[in-house]
């Protein structure tokens, strides 16, 4: 049983719930059959642990110490036996680098943490990266989660791929989960190539699926699943956590979500905003503010659904058509907090005669793990590299994640600012 919310927008209502799980998670066993080859590309050390030749790109020289959006949906069935997808977008961070000839290992932390209830261990994770090919590996052989069972016991779960082979529909493969960087993004390798223990050549391996497992008596027990097509990876500035009172028929619920945020120029975008979209916001760093206007957040046919700050009775005061959420922050300590307005998740239905509907949202505070101001003035993706260089301005460098690097290492790349000028430098 999980600990999570979701906010859908549908044509005819939005619907919220939060679950806090006290129980033992159900496991499912799936009658699938294990492909019992061993998959050997599992340690930096391996041999068989190579990066693919790719054209020459610029990619991030470095993880450690940066944030990540992962962003998965799982698939799982209601009590009707009828397939949901959950959205989650958790904030990952990559630390204690160990550096092996051209891969880079690192420690990943809060994958799934917090997902389900405090029965489930979910440890650290190791990931593998190759920064000259931008290519990065989520190991399968090793611990995901420990999960307690119904019988008694706990079972540790490794991560398995449904082979979306026709001749080998049913099977499950235990493979490491392959990375492209591309478009400022890490995305799941699908279809990819491995390496199998008895195999002297690649196999080409399409995933239809993905999933948290073990083998239980022959057969694969899985605690959850994932959709291979949006298994991606979005490094950002800096993680954050939001806070809110959503108050529906049910009474007030406070619920709270993990959010990433990225900077372009004087817009930070809000990742994973409540838990469900993303969100761009104007920086006006003299007044301390944060500018919303006009923020979709559903794209369904006949329904048009944006953000907007409440009126003093509670509405949007539909009439006006001024979907802004201007909001305040305040930085100290090198943490940043959004303050923002009360808010409706807000829509409109066409069609069938104009509607809208509004659901209440207070008390909402986001708190990120940066300066925003200092991150700001960086100016981390949008950097105008042609305004004049005072020769004798302080030289500061940050990564491209614009986090300030105080003591560059030759081969990282690096953004340096002197003055008013900023630019993309390989550290010699």
């Amino acid at each position: 049983m999980k600990k999570f919310y979701s906010i859908m927008l549908a044509a005819a209502t939005i619907a919220a719930s939060a679950t806090a799980g006290e129980l033992v998670p159900s496991l499912k066993t799936v009658n699938a059959k294990i492909d019992t080859r061993n998959e050997a590309v599992l340690t930096a050390e391996n041999s068989s642990f190579r990066a693919p030749s790719y054209a020459a790109a610029e990619y991030p020289a470095d993880l450690d110490g940066t944030s990540a959006l992962f962003k998965f949906t799982i698939l799982e069935e209601d009590k009707n036996g009828v397939l949901q997808e959950y959205s989650f977008s958790p904030t990952v961070t990559f630390s204690n680098a160990v550096v092996d000839g051209e891969a880079i290992q690192y420690t990943m932390t809060n994958f799934i943490t917090g997902l389900y209830n405090e029965q489930v261990i979910t440890p650290d994770l190791t990931v593998v990266y190759f920064p000259s090919a931008g290519l990065l590996y989520l190991l399968s052989d090793q611990n995901f989660a420990t999960v307690p069972l119904t019988s008694g016991g706990t079972a540790d779960m490794n991560l398995w791929m449904a082979n979306g082979d026709p001749e080998m529909d049913g099977y499950y493969s235990r493979l490491n989960a392959q990375f492209q960087y591309e478009d400022g993004a890490f995305k799941l390798v699908n279809p990819m190539e491995v390496w199998y223990e008895d195999e002297d050549e690649p196999t080409t391996f399409t995933a239809k699926g993905l999933a948290l497992g073990t083998v239980i008596n022959n057969g694969l027990t899985l605690f959850c699943e994932f959709a291979a097509d949006d298994f991606a990876i979005y490094p950002v500035a800096g993680g954050g956590n939001m806070t809110f009172i959503m108050t529906n028929k049910s009474g007030a619920q406070e619920m709270d979500a993990s959010v990433g945020a990225g900077i372009n120029g004087d817009v930070l975008t809000v990742y994973s905003f409540a838990g469900m979209f993303d969100v761009p916001m104007t920086i006006d760093a003299a007044a301390k503010t944060l500018t919303a206007n006009n923020v979709q957040v559903t794209s369904i046919t006949d329904v048009k659904a944006y953000l907007s700050e409440q009126a003093a009775d509670g509405s949007n005061a539909a009439g006006s058509r001024k979907y802004v959420l201007k909001s305040t922050y305040t930085v100290a300590d090198g943490k940043t907090t959004v303050t923002v307005p009360d808010w409706n998740a807000f829509y409109y239905q066409f069609g069938v005669g104009e509607a809208s509907y509004f659901w209440p949202m207070s008390n909402t505070k986001i708190v990120f793990d940066f300066d925003l101001d200092e991150l700001a003035s960086a100016g981390v993706d949008g950097i105008a590299a042609d305004a004049a260089v005072d020769a004798n301005a302080p030289v500061e460098y940050f990564n491209l994640q614009g986090i300030r690097v105080a003591t560059p290492e030759a081969g990282q790349l690096l953004i340096k600012r002197q003055g008013n000028k900023a630019t993309k430098v390989v550290i010699r």
